[in-house]
C-alpha cells in the first residue's frame, strides 16, 4: 500500500472530523467513521436547533473554543498517524 501524504490528511481531519482516519485507513479506520457519523449527526442537529442555539450564543463560546481545539487536534493527530504508517 502507497504511503499516504500526512497533509492530506490532516487537511482531511480539519475539514470532516475522522475523514483523515479513513484516508489513511489502517486501524484506526473504525474510529475515523464514528468521527464521521457524529461529526454529521451533529451538524444536522445544528442545522435543526440553529434559531434555539442563536439565543443562547454568548453561553457557547467555551465549547465553541473546545470544539475548535479538539479539531486542531484531530488535524495533527491525522498528521503524526499518516506519517506513521
Amino acid at each position: 500500500m502507497p504511503k499516504k501524504d500526512p497533509w492530506i490528511a490532516a487537511i482531511l481531519n480539519f475539514l470532516f472530523n475522522g475523514a483523515g482516519y479513513l484516508y489513511v485507513g489502517g486501524k484506526r479506520t473504525t474510529f475515523g467513521i464514528l468521527l464521521l457519523v457524529a461529526w454529521i449527526v451533529s451538524l444536522i442537529g445544528f442545522l435543526i436547533f440553529y434559531p434555539v442555539l442563536v439565543r443562547f450564543s454568548i453561553f457557547l463560546l467555551p465549547e465553541a473554543i473546545a470544539g475548535f481545539i479538539l479539531i486542531i487536534a484531530l488535524a495533527y493527530d491525522g498528521y503524526k498517524y499518516a506519517k506513521e504508517k
